[in-house]
């Protein structure tokens, strides 16, 4: 691995001016390797803290929006039901009103099958004529029905049931007492009309896709029917998740319509759910730009290192008096130029078949003198010396560069021998 250039061991103290302006060079190609490295970080963090803000920002825009559209939904359905609802008894109402106000002689049955048929949103219309039997009249929930020339008006609506179908009745009752001097003559003149009101969504602008519960509430907060999913039913406990809620009066009644949902619905988590697997990918990318980045740079400034040290190299020679002149600069520049832990020139020595190491320089105090000591052989039936890296690439005439020799048998046994020897990483002979 690369280390700091300050330190240097040779078997010369001596360094040539080329190898310093060498090392001169080199430490300047470092301090810029070090700021595009920063620079390069700098970029990567500020693009990833961007998305990662942007995604932020764009879901809680998505959560904002989605309770706003939520809620505007359950504005508009309970609005709806409401207006509705109360409409449609004041409107019934009225009819049971004409019908009680009516003489005797023009109340007869075939009127009321007539008016049962003609209003498809009413059932069971009837009208008691018998004052002494309508002069006790009880409604559930009573209703402001005021009065006119003719008649004392008293009305209500009774508790409100669901059919099989999921439609909502509720009962209509109308009681009429005649203005008349002799009170005697006002109770036996009394009479009542009542019917069923049959109430559903089709009164309403209600989505069968709905994601709301409206609930109908009566004066004392007690549920007496829910719609839900498109039809009515008898009120069911509410999801807890189901924390958001919205009433609105019924006008003209005691009753309440009161709007519940879930804020956090399920197409808005998968949504979120989408924009985080996308601020992963997006992570993903600019992080592996930056690694690529990094690896340009790094090759970029190791191909500089090496194009100085090759240079330097060729004016070497030029001034060098002798090989071993040359040798000494080529380990040295080996060393310099390209950031390797050691380097040493081999040359075949005095004994035949074996290696002598006659120059060499390394970062570690030390290790020269064991790069000098090794035994390095040509013969390949020596272990392990004949089956190392320079023998291999003595005998082959090329070369030779394996990517991880330490794993290898052969230098295994080397290290064991020469534990300084463990730092090598990759070997080039």
């Amino acid at each position: 691995m690369p280390q700091d250039d300050a330190t240097l061991h040779t078997e010369s103290a001596a360094t040539s001016e080329l190898l310093n302006k060498l090392m001169h060079a080199s430490q300047q190609i470092q301090r810029r390797q070090r700021i595009f490295t920063f620079g390069i970080m700098l970029v990567f963090m500020s693009l990833a803290a961007l998305t990662v803000f942007s995604i932020g920002s764009w879901q809680a825009h998505l959560l904002e929006r989605s309770r706003d559209r939520t809620k505007d939904m359950a504005v508009h359905l309970v609005e709806s039901f409401s207006s509705n609802l109360s409409a449609m008894i004041e409107m019934h109402m009225r009819d049971l009103q004409f019908m009680a106000s009516l003489p005797v002689r023009k109340l007869n049955p075939d009127l009321l099958q007539r008016f049962n048929k003609v209003h498809p949103w009413l059932k069971n219309v009837s009208c008691n004529l018998n004052g002494q039997k309508s002069a006790k009249f009880i409604v559930n929930y009573p209703l402001i029905i005021g009065s006119d020339s003719r008649f004392i008006w008293q009305g209500g609506v009774n508790q409100p049931f669901v059919d099989a179908k999921g439609l909502l009745h509720i009962p209509l009752r109308l009681f009429a007492v005649p203005l008349q001097p002799s009170l005697k003559r006002i109770k036996k003149a009394g009479r009542s009309c009542h019917a069923e009101l049959m109430f559903g969504n089709q009164h309403a602008s209600a989505s069968l896709e709905s994601p709301h519960m409206l609930l109908l509430l009566d004066n004392h907060h007690r549920v007496l029917a829910q719609w839900q999913n498109g039809h009515w039913q008898q009120g069911k406990p509410v999801p807890a998740e189901w924390t958001a809620d919205l009433d609105l009066p019924v006008k003209h009644t005691p009753w309440i319509i009161s709007a519940r949902w879930n804020p956090q619905n399920s197409y808005l988590q998968q949504q979120l759910k989408r924009l985080d697997i996308w601020a992963l990918l997006l992570l993903a990318a600019e992080a592996t730009l930056a690694v690529a980045a990094l690896i340009w740079m790094y090759r970029r400034f190791v191909e500089s290192r090496y194009q100085r040290a090759h240079q330097t190299l060729h004016e070497m020679v030029a001034e060098a008096a002798n090989a071993r002149e040359i040798y000494t600069g080529l380990v040295q520049l080996s060393v310099l130029g390209t950031g390797a832990l050691a380097a040493y020139v081999a040359v075949p020595g005095g004994e035949q078949g074996s290696l002598s190491v006659i120059a060499a320089c390394a970062r570690k105090p030390g290790l020269v003198d064991i790069l000098r000591q090794l035994p390095l052989s040509t013969d390949p039936e020596n272990s392990p010396w004949g089956q190392l890296l320079p023998a291999l690439a003595w005998r082959l005439r090329q070369r030779v560069d394996p990517r991880t020799p330490h794993v290898s048998g052969e230098m295994a046994k080397v290290i064991a021998l020469y534990p300084d020897l463990q730092d090598f990483r990759e070997v080039i002979a």
